[in-house]
């Protein structure tokens, strides 16, 4: 299984860290979506005034075609 992120509303000082140190900082941007390897030392951290929403969500490897082949607007 892996993890799905959908950031819904992020700013700029929200960050997604990485690797068994969190020694990788990345910014999640609205309109992506981020498969995560859960097993991996992971977290977040938001320095910036505003909220972050994200929507998460487990899947299991067999959609990760699915998800990653997705574009515009689902209805």
């Amino acid at each position: 299984l892996k993890k799905i992120h959908i950031p819904l509303y992020t700013n700029k000082d929200a960050v997604f860290t990485f690797g068994e140190n969190n020694e990788r900082v990345y910014q999640m941007e609205v309109g992506k979506i981020y498969i995560i390897n859960p097993p991996v030392t992971h977290g977040t951290f938001n320095g910036g005034e505003t909220e972050r929403v994200h929507l998460l969500s487990r899947i299991d490897l067999d959609y990760i075609p699915d998800i990653v082949g997705m574009r515009g607007i689902i209805e």
